[in-house]
């Protein structure tokens, strides 16, 4: 929401793009490490904490699309 937010108020998100997607690759990277060693919640919990729709708008912007958006390929496709 952060990142939709800023975007839609013509603000400079460059830096925020930058954080967005970083955070993005740790969580997947996580989630790959632990998902077969008792560490499976961790897509349950990101899908209960990130809102697909919020995800998907804000896709473009941070990833280019979801075709290049490796959270949604991850967690929701």
């Amino acid at each position: 929401m952060p990142f939709q937010c800023a975007s839609v108020s013509g603000q400079n998100v460059t830096s925020l793009r930058t954080a967005c997607r970083e955070i993005g690759n740790l969580i997947v990277k996580c989630y790959k490490k632990h998902k077969g060693k008792g560490g499976g919640n961790l897509k349950k919990e990101v899908t209960e904490r990130i809102v697909r729709e919020y995800m998907e708008a804000a896709s473009e912007g941070i990833w280019g699309g979801q075709k290049h958006d490796i959270v949604f390929k991850t967690f929701y496709k």
